[in-house]
């Protein structure tokens, strides 16, 4: 059972979120950057004209990218605040965060190989 449905509680909410959203891509380059793949991987899948299902499995594998990225930023903002000096376990944190990321995109791009292959291959 939904507890509120308050408009006003709602509206804020999503004004916290995009302004989130918005911090991150002002301030990240790697969000930039998967943000300029995206708008390619898309167009891409209109040119080509791939299925809904296959745009539906390309957006889930973009939004892990995406998420990945944002919540690594955010660990790492939190860990820069917790302990600006530099220590070791940080470091291997934020790592860790970054190979997150990689894996995420690694996903992606072979998600990409595998809807847009058969239709690059048997364009003339």
């Amino acid at each position: 059972m939904v507890k509120d449905l308050n408009p006003k509680r709602l509206h804020r909410s999503f004004r916290y979120a995009s302004r989130g959203i918005w911090h991150v891509l002002r301030n990240e380059s790697n969000l930039r950057i998967h943000i300029g793949a995206t708008a390619v991987v898309i167009t891409s899948g209109i040119v080509l004209g791939i299925t809904g299902f296959e745009f539906a499995i390309i957006l889930l594998a973009i939004g892990l990218v995406l998420t990945a990225e944002v919540i690594n930023t955010v660990i790492e903002d939190f860990l820069d605040i917790l302990h600006p000096d530099h220590h070791d376990a940080v470091r291997r944190i934020k790592d860790a965060l970054a190979g997150a990321v990689l894996l995420a995109a690694f996903v992606a791009i072979g998600v990409g190989v595998l809807i847009f292959g058969p239709y690059l291959l048997a364009t003339p």
